[in-house]
């Protein structure tokens, strides 16, 4: 399994490696993750499907403006990955 950097996941965001489970596919919710939220067996959750991008090429930074949540992206029509809002403000470097 890759190390994923579960210190800087956000609410309602984190990388997850797909992994065999039996004759299925499945991921792994952190512990950090799901105490940090209240997950126990037997809850439903939201997934939102989408290939990580191994690169960012020609990737801008993004400030959103809902919860100040601060990241990168290449998208051509960006939204925040914490919150799904779409009033962001692009940060200069």
């Amino acid at each position: 399994m890759t190390d994923t950097p579960i210190e800087e996941a956000t609410a309602g965001y984190f990388v997850a490696e797909i992994r065999k489970w039996g004759d299925s596919k499945g991921i792994i919710i952190p512990a950090k993750i799901r105490d940090s939220i209240g997950l126990t067996n037997g809850d439903f959750v939201e997934v939102k499907i989408g290939k990580v991008k191994l690169t960012l090429d020609n990737a801008k930074c993004y400030v959103c403006m809902a919860c100040q949540h601060t990241f990168e992206t290449s998208d051509e029509h960006p939204y925040c990955p914490a919150c799904d809002a779409e009033n962001l403000r692009e940060i200069q470097e």
